[in-house]
């Protein structure tokens, strides 16, 4: 007996079959980012119509998604402009999560930043000089937390 398998399917007809389930599938996931934006939309609405202090409540009792999700739908409404960049055609070709990513905060890059590389070869003054300057940017983000009413992914740009 032997131990290849017979196919009665001719590879020709099934690649194809394989290529338009494949074409199918990225096509649904970039048609879900169009979902992703208006839902954003809505709820960048709805939180304009709550009162203030009540957007939390309202979005656990009325979404039935999560806190997390709600953010991430309404940050790439908010980008959806800059996702197309003079080419709406551009958000067509991004699914969800390549939206998101695309905009995610990139880190500045600080005059005077250390590399983990440098960071190896850093003094011990050196290495405490940038840990005073990241204390000092943490204390300044916990006072514009304390100051206001935002979360801290808005207080974080994220």
């Amino acid at each position: 007996m032997s131990d290849i398998v017979e196919t009665t399917c001719d590879l020709t007809t099934l690649a194809t079959a394989i290529n338009d389930e494949h074409r199918a599938c990225v096509q649904a996931l970039r048609a879900g980012l169009a979902h992703a934006i208006r839902a954003g939309e809505l709820l960048i609405e709805a939180k304009a119509a709550v009162a203030h202090g009540e957007w939390l409540p309202w979005l656990s009792s009325h979404f039935e998604g999560s806190e997390r999700t709600a953010q991430a739908y309404m940050r790439v409404a908010r980008g959806a402009t800059e996702l197309a960049e003079g080419n709406p055609q551009r958000v067509a070709d991004f699914t969800y999560r390549e939206a998101l990513a695309a905009l995610a905060p990139r880190a500045p890059v600080r005059p005077g930043a250390i590399s983990p590389a440098e960071l190896l070869d850093a003094s011990e003054e050196e290495i405490a000089r940038h840990y005073r300057a990241i204390d000092e940017r943490l204390a300044e983000l916990r006072h514009r937390l304390d100051a206001s009413d935002i979360g801290l992914t808005e207080v974080l740009d994220i």
